[in-house]
């Protein structure tokens, strides 16, 4: 093979530059993401930057998170099997009243609970939350679970996460939505995990909810960037053992055809999971219930990302953009320019 490659002649960037140039018929130029941020189409040997990596994935792959729709424990059961019976290793549930202990008996009936992971959203006042979450750990200890075993994720304020008690099954998950740009937003995130990590909250453990974009490039570049910033933000605070970022990466579209939301989410969720997020999840497609029913919907949301991981493999590849100059070279301007804004906050 190294015979055959000295074959060809060795060709310079200037004359690659030259030969693109002629065919587009006008020079190439950067592509401008924001007034701080650019990518070349063109990246050569000579231009490439060397990324670390930061992908963590588990032999299971990323989590395929399903959102419950469902409002009752045991409406919520009969969704929650259905969904993990179809391919869902995660769930998202809505509770807007307070819940005994009973009622999480109800909801987890039959839910292996040791090999998924679940995404609560709490809309209670503060003094509720904290007694449904008192009433889950009852449940979980009287249904003998291992609770270092067990991962909740609670949709949280980080404002009032200094009045919560420790609960060793609980991840807190941060969100941002201020920011004009993508650069905003990631420098923000991070700003705030380093708040609520080493000054207001230092026992929590952080989970990082980002939206996707559509971009498919900057989707995986963005991932990457949470994840390499937030090991270099615990070694300036002298964390000897880093512990790799948490993502949970939303996916929606605003097409209102429910067939172009399958095509706009399918390279999302291919990027998302290139990129390295943990958890994905995609909004429900949109399929008009008169003519099908929501288990059809939800399946076909769900297959998505079967698809990627039981026909594409992409769970079995670590870092499948590994070595591309491009991406490479996008995520590091990404990061600098992320990391200049968090340094100025």
């Amino acid at each position: 093979m190294e015979d055959f490659i000295k074959e060809f002649e060795k060709v310079s960037k200037e004359e690659w530059l030259l030969k693109i140039s002629k065919e587009l018929k006008k020079p190439l130029e950067p592509i401008k993401i924001n007034s701080a941020l650019s990518y070349n189409p063109f990246v050569s040997f000579e231009d490439r930057c060397t990324i670390p990596q930061t992908n963590t994935k588990s032999e299971l792959g990323w989590t395929i998170c399903h959102k419950i729709k469902a409002n009752s424990p045991e409406e919520i059961n009969t969704e929650a099997l259905v969904a993990l019976e179809g391919g869902a290793s995660g769930l998202s549930i809505s509770i807007d009243v307070l819940w005994e202990a009973k009622d999480f008996e109800i909801c987890f009936h039959e839910v292996l609970l040791d090999i998924i992971k679940i995404r609560l959203i709490l809309s209670l006042n503060e003094d509720l939350k904290i007694a449904t979450l008192r009433n889950l750990e009852t449940f979980l200890l009287k249904a003998n679970f291992k609770i270092e075993e067990i991962l909740f994720f609670l949709v949280q304020d980080p404002a009032n996460l200094n009045i919560y008690p420790s609960f060793d099954f609980l991840k807190y998950e941060i969100s941002i939505n201020s920011g004009s740009s993508i650069v905003g937003k990631l420098a923000a995130i991070l700003k705030l995990a380093e708040k609520v990590k080493f000054h207001d909250y230092p026992s929590s453990d952080i989970v990082f909810a980002i939206f996707s974009s559509e971009n498919f490039y900057l989707n995986i570049a963005q991932i990457k960037t949470i994840k390499w910033l937030w090991i270099k933000i615990q070694e300036a605070y002298g964390v000897d053992k880093p512990v790799p970022a948490i993502v949970h990466l939303s996916i929606n579209s605003k097409n209102i055809d429910p067939n172009l939301q399958v095509v706009v989410a399918t390279p999302q969720a291919i990027s998302s999971s290139i990129g390295g997020a943990d958890l994905i999840e995609i909004d429900t497609i949109n399929y008009d219930l008169e003519n099908y029913s929501n288990q059809f919907s939800d399946r076909i949301t769900r297959n998505i990302q079967n698809t990627l991981e039981q026909e594409s493999f992409l769970n079995k590849v670590l870092d499948a953009s590994k070595g591309s100059y491009f991406i490479d070279n996008l995520t590091n301007n990404l990061i600098r320019e992320v990391w200049k804004l968090f340094i100025e906050a």
